[in-house]
């Protein structure tokens, strides 16, 4: 996405993930990250990695105050839910991670995007497989 105001309005921000080195248990291996331009893409830049290991399949809209919501899966199931990510410095750091009990997944893609606003907040729509066991209840 591209942020549409406030101090980092024109950077374009893309969600991603890795994995590094052997491949580990319950896929320990695998982080998720974003990476963002402030010159239009010419050049790009490096997020740190979200601190929960396992996180990938990532997403991310704008949110009020300079802030990203960043939305990965939970690739080593363990804890069927979203793993939540926030910033307030355009991206390149996460000021607060956790699980979202109230986004159950059954470890699949997910997917955000900012609608519009309201109240002078950003409206963001979400949508998974709202299940911990199947890849059902489509919301």
């Amino acid at each position: 996405f591209q942020f549409q105001q406030g101090k980092y309005k024109g950077r374009i921000f893309v969600a991603a993930n890795h994995s590094a080195g052997d491949p580990q248990k319950q896929f320990r291996d695998y982080a998720a990250h974003g990476f963002y331009s402030d010159d239009h893409g010419k050049t790009f830049k490096l997020t740190e990695s979200v601190n929960i290991p396992g996180s990938n399949e990532s997403t991310a809209a704008e949110i009020s105050n300079n802030g990203i919501m960043f939305n990965a899966r939970n690739q080593k199931g363990d804890i069927k839910a979203r793993i939540i990510a926030i910033s307030h410095n355009g991206g390149s750091h996460w000021d607060t991670t956790y699980f979202d009990k109230q986004l159950p997944d059954p470890v699949c893609e997910g997917s955000i995007v900012n609608i519009g606003f309201k109240n002078n907040k950003h409206l963001l729509a979400f949508s998974n497989a709202a299940d911990i066991k199947n890849r059902n209840n489509l919301r």
